[in-house]
């Protein structure tokens, strides 16, 4: 099914040429990820540092006395730096965000992840709300800090309502990546379809070279998708696929049955699967 061919072949050099592609992909694919987890754990630093701050809004905000003038000057600062806080970790689940929407991360758990902290954000930037409602009652005058964190729940607000329709385009994405397309027939039924065109008695058919019938072929999920019965007791790959990465098996009737052990593999090189058939 797999032909071996020599260094100098034009299918060594072609798939020499796809391998060299994938690891430039591969070695991109691992930056970006390094990328989101140093923004990821930039948020998380930024979620920590809050807490204690929030704890002393807390406390201060519960009790009924008034403020002494170095209690108002520590709230001041600690809003100031939770206002700080909130707009960076902001500017990186934005970042985040956006490689999210590029399809540049396609871990789910790192999705997640992402999701949860935008979560942990907006319900941060609630609680602070609301303390400074309660402090703002004891007459604790923060003026610009109060417009600050007021635009940033705004913000988070809007970043919520964006964060649903990327969830709706990561899921579209998610589809298009894992989509991968077959067919099987004739060699007459093939060229009807122009899928295979040209080739003789001692040349090579090309395979998908010129346009051809894109509804002829069957689209499927390849996570899903782990055998594919071919109604033939011959078949011929036209296509290339890694040896290793599958078998052809057959049923009781002696009709071979595709058989995918390793998806990832089987269309690491082509999404198109074409198999002639007798």
């Amino acid at each position: 099914m797999v032909a071996s061919c020599g260094k100098n072949s034009s299918d060594y050099k072609d798939l020499k040429a796809q391998n060299d592609s994938l690891k430039l992909q591969h070695e991109q694919t691992v930056k970006e990820y390094d990328d989101a987890l140093t923004l990821i754990n930039e948020v998380q630093d930024g979620l920590g540092k809050m807490k204690d701050a929030e704890n002393y809004l807390k406390v201060q905000g519960a009790q009924g006395k008034e403020l002494t003038p170095s209690a108002r000057e520590k709230i001041v600062g600690d809003m100031k730096m939770i206002s700080e806080s909130l707009q960076k970790n902001k500017e990186n689940l934005d970042k985040l965000n956006s490689m999210v929407k590029n399809g540049r991360i396609q871990s789910a758990q790192m999705k997640k992840t992402i999701e949860k902290m935008m979560a942990d954000l907006e319900e941060k930037t609630k609680t602070i709300a609301d303390l400074q409602a309660q402090l703002q009652e004891k007459d604790v005058k923060i003026g610009e800090l109060v417009a600050q964190t007021e635009n940033l729940t705004g913000q988070v607000s809007n970043l919520s309502q964006e964060t649903a329709k990327q969830k709706d385009e990561i899921s579209s994405q998610d589809k298009a990546i894992n989509t991968a397309w077959y067919v099987f027939g004739t060699k007459a039924e093939l060229k009807k379809q122009n899928v295979i065109t040209g080739g003789g008695l001692f040349k090579k058919a090309d395979v998908m070279k010129k346009e051809f019938s894109k509804e002829y072929f069957i689209a499927i999920d390849v996570r899903n998708t782990k055998s594919i019965e071919l109604f033939s007791k011959k078949a011929k790959f036209l296509t290339t696929h890694p040896a290793g990465s599958f078998t052809l098996e057959k049923d009781n009737s002696g009709m071979l049955i595709l058989k995918i052990t390793d998806y990832k593999a089987f269309w690491s090189i082509s999404r198109y699967l074409v198999i002639q058939v007798d």
